[in-house]
């Protein structure tokens, strides 16, 4: 099943050809959800959310915008309905007698694309035989009639053809040999090696005194050197065509760069090349040219696109675009002979992984394929094959035929691919196991109560209870822990993100942020009530003074407002503008503005004063308030910091900080409403390896 729009195939999965068809059909009207379950699932349990899935991957094809949408409208209690033009294809349906065929054209608007700076995509030469076949903007939906010259000796020979597929793949799964690369010991966050396979580079912490560095060895040589010694992260990592220069990303608390170091010199400084990129998650280089390539991030708030560098005029150029900021293209690679881009887009709102090809020539997309399940990396095995490192297996796929071929799969915990010909290079992160520990204040001190051995992913306190959160796959579940009889009693279980915002043991309550709504949570019968739309964009949360309100923020344009939520009324009515983070504190509230910087503020003699200090913005940092200590965590991706400052002078506020390895302890954080315990987690640390896996 295959959506084109001017001469760009999509593959699609048969729900969202099938919601897509129905959209056409009934197009002069709205389709509520009740009528897409009985019309589509046909009775089967099928959550909301699942529906609302479907239809976002229809907009992510579509480039169409939720919020100023050009194809899809949903209107609350009513539905969705498709308000672009739809056109019927009769001729194709008259043009064969043996095929019933309904084609539904749904009419691109050409203002709409200019209006986004978007070209839509055609084919390359290679693809024309299979886009003259699909020429056209329609989605098929075709209907062969009955034929009952099919022998059961036939249909018998194709269950056995299809029986013998599955076979060789449930009961057969394919074996390769993973071989461990002798390097230094410690943790490694990145891999990279040559074209030529000459050279071989990692970077990680092997010394704790000398942080993350880049360690090189040539074949030649005995063991690896490092050839940095002042880097903070470098995360990702790739060697120059001729092997003569490596390029590097180094993220620290203030921004992103790109790096050149040269190889074939004694003197071997790092030269910026790209600073004050808010992120570089990714680099790396064409096997014909010297030129660079990296996904990035401008600024918080702007798109997470792919890049090019030009080395020679020393300019940047962006070869991805999009048009939905939850769209990030976070991963690529550069074919073996220079033609085409991979690149992994992930959407943060609907969990979606595509993967893309891109002709470098044109810049236009040639190939969109959803995958399934989680993905990692991506890279080209050969010019024809795309290697897709998923969730415990690695993935051939041809681009031409669509053929997967299993590579490898074991449940490996592997990070990243680096690949040449007939050699795949990765990183097995081994396993960590994680410890919380509870620890005693007063902060200063932090003298250890108990270490629990759990496998939980977050704790968090609920009066005389331990809150948990429990990930397995895709589902998590929020619950109870009990820590005497080693049970966890779930309440609530899905496979959105979930997270605890806030908790109100007294009233029974739970503040929680599911994917990006917020909503409070009754445990003792599981009600859930949301308290903001989905399109709402949440900047902080937490319960009032009295527990009978919520404070929350969301971002209107480019500010930040306080809305306050009566729990018994369930009404929303604007409270604090210009504000983003909000605790309370007493009558008052510890404010902080859209950069973080804190201040106290008392609504009733309208009295503001800085505390001169600003909360760190990174998405999974957290910060409470307890009695006259205000409570925050930091990280570079290096360290992790826990910040106390006491404002029981509010015009000399005191700072204390308690630092640790990123790597073995995160930003999260829990202290209970007596302000008595704090509790944080920690992951025992084990030494990740490099791994060479064959191509086959």
């Amino acid at each position: 099943m295959v959506l084109s729009c001017d001469d760009q195939r999509v593959l699609l999965e048969p729900k969202v050809f099938d919601v897509l068809t129905y959209f056409c059909q009934h197009h002069n009207r709205y389709i509520s959800m009740t009528e897409l379950h009985e019309n589509i699932w046909q009775g089967r349990c099928v959550s909301d959310a699942a529906v609302r899935r479907i239809i976002s991957k229809i907009r992510i094809l579509m480039n169409d915008d939720h919020k100023n949408p050009t194809y899809i409208q949903s209107l609350p209690k009513r539905g969705y309905k498709l308000i672009c033009p739809v056109e019927y294809d009769i001729e194709d349906a008259a043009e064969s007698s043996s095929v019933e065929s309904t084609a539904v054209a749904i009419t691109d608007l050409s203002d709409h694309n200019e209006a986004n700076n978007y070209n839509e995509p055609t084919e390359p030469e290679e693809h024309q035989d299979l886009a003259e076949e699909l020429a056209g903007n329609f989605v098929h939906v075709v209907k062969k009639p009955k034929k009952f010259k099919y022998t059961f000796l036939s249909l018998l020979m194709l269950c056995i053809c299809v029986f013998g597929y599955l076979a060789k793949s449930w009961f057969f799964p394919a074996i390769v040999q993973t071989q461990v690369v002798n390097t230094l010991p410690g943790d490694k966050i990145a891999v990279t090696q040559s074209a030529d396979g000459s050279y071989l580079a990692f970077s990680g912490q092997v010394h704790d005194e000398s942080g993350f560095q880049i360690y090189v060895k040539h074949q030649s040589d005995f063991d690896f050197r490092p050839i940095t010694h002042h880097a903070h992260l470098p995360s990702s990592i790739a060697f120059s065509f001729d092997n003569k220069s490596l390029y590097f990303s180094d993220t620290s608390k203030i921004n992103s760069s790109l790096n050149q170091i040269k190889l074939d010199g004694e003197n071997r400084e790092i030269e910026i090349l790209v600073d004050n990129y808010f992120l570089i998650s990714d680099v790396f280089t064409a096997r014909t040219s010297n030129n660079v390539f990296f996904a990035a991030k401008k600024s918080t708030e702007g798109p997470f696109l792919i890049y090019e560098y030009d080395v020679v005029n020393k300019a940047v150029t962006a070869i991805t675009a999009s048009s939905q900021a939850e769209s990030l293209d976070i991963k690529g690679d550069v074919s073996f002979d220079g033609s085409k881009l991979a690149v992994l887009r992930t959407n943060r709102l609907s969990h979606s992984d595509e993967i893309r090809v891109i002709d470098l020539k044109t810049k236009e997309v040639v190939i969109r394929r959803q995958h399934p399940a989680r993905v990692y990396d991506v890279a080209w095995g050969d010019n024809n094959n795309l290697l897709i490192l998923s969730r415990g297996q690695l993935l051939k796929i041809n681009i031409a035929t669509s053929e997967e071929t299993l590579q490898f799969a074991n449940g490996v915990k592997l990070a990243s691919l680096d690949s040449i010909k007939n050699r795949i290079v990765s990183i097995n992160l081994g396993l960590k196991e994680k410890l919380f520990i509870e620890k005693k204040l007063p902060f200063g001190e932090l003298e250890t109560k108990r270490v629990l051995k759990k496998d939980i992913y977050q704790m968090n306190y609920f009066g005389d209870k331990i809150l948990a959160l429990l990930k397995n796959h895709d589902v998590t579940q929020l619950g109870f822990l009990d820590l005497e009889a080693d049970r966890f009693d779930s309440v609530i279980a899905t496979e959105y993100n979930l997270a605890v915002l806030d908790v109100a043991p007294l009233q029974g309550k739970i503040l929680v942020r599911i994917n990006r709504r917020i909503a409070l949570l009754d445990p003792s019968n599981i009600d859930l009530q949301y308290i903001s739309s989905g399109d709402d964009l949440i900047g902080d949360a937490t319960f009032s003074a009295d527990n009978l309100s919520i404070l929350f923020s969301t971002q209107n344009y480019e500010q930040w407002d306080v809305n306050i939520f009566n729990i018994a009324k369930k009404t929303t009515e604007p409270f604090l503008r210009d504000i983003r983070y909000i605790r309370p504190y007493g009558e008052s509230f510890i404010i902080g503005d859209s950069k973080g910087e804190l201040s106290f503020f008392s609504p009733s003699i309208n009295k503001k004063i800085a505390l001169n200090h600003a909360l760190s913005k990174e998405p999974n940092t957290q910060w409470l308030v307890r009695g006259d200590y205000i409570y925050w965590s930091s990280h570079d991706l290096v360290n992790t910091t826990f910040h106390q400052l006491n404002i029981s002078n509010l015009n000399q506020p005191e700072l204390e900080v308690q630092q640790f390895i990123y790597n073995e302890v995160k930003p999260e954080f829990a202290i209970d409403l007596n302000n008595l315990n704090f509790l944080m987690s920690k992951s025992e640390s084990v030494t990740s390896e490099i791994v060479e896996i064959p191509f086959r």
